[in-house]
């Protein structure tokens, strides 16, 4: 099993990146949308990668780093999800929207991808559930400062709209939200709550 890639970017396509390790070519298939610096002919890089092998191919997909490449095992094992359609999930959405959005029962996230309907979003809820209910959410993932009261309206927001939410309902969420919680309430958990009272 390959569980990672190190080389050079030969060619960039648009949804795999082809990569030169040591005069050998991988085709490695990524979430090109999901990388923080998109990648650059002739720079090194280093994937984190889950082969699929089949009795007529062989298949790499690689990753910037090892949330996404859990949350993509995560997502292979709902039934009906395969490699493309997780891939696809991970080229809109970050690791922790998906945590996110699974914890809240929020199908609608998932229906934004492209590729999936109401009962593949509603299969990745149900059968995520167990697996990401008690999964910590990295604050910094998104842009989460705990000590910060100030603004935290205005940020909740930003992160509702990552997740698919238009601004507008988004800024009722919030707003729903911090009726119920204390004025110092942490973003994560204004975020959280937000969520939670759109999924009722």
């Amino acid at each position: 099993m390959i569980a990672f890639v190190r080389g050079i970017v030969w060619d960039i396509r648009e949804d795999s990146l082809i990569i030169d390790v040591n005069g050998v070519g991988y085709k490695v298939y990524v979430p090109i949308a999901a990388f923080d610096d998109m990648p650059i002919k002739g720079e090194e890089i280093t994937l984190h990668t889950y082969m699929q092998l089949r009795e007529d191919s062989c298949t790499l997909f690689g990753f910037e780093d090892t949330e996404q490449l859990y949350v993509f095992n995560l997502l292979l094992g709902v039934n009906g999800v395969g490699a493309k359609v997780a891939l696809a999930v991970l080229n809109t959405l970050t690791p922790t929207d998906v945590i996110f959005a699974v914890q809240v029962n929020n199908i609608d996230v998932f229906k934004s991808v492209s590729g999936i309907g109401k009962k593949i979003a509603e299969r990745i809820v149900m059968e995520l559930k167990d697996k990401c209910g008690k999964a910590k959410i990295p604050a910094q993932n998104i842009h989460i400062n705990e000590t910060q009261a100030v603004g935290n309206h205005d940020q909740a927001v930003t992160a509702l709209t990552r997740l698919g939410y238009n601004s507008s309902d988004a800024a009722k969420m919030v707003q729903m939200a911090m009726h119920e919680l204390p004025q110092n309430t942490a973003l994560e958990t204004i975020i959280t709550t937000a969520l939670r009272l759109a999924a009722k």
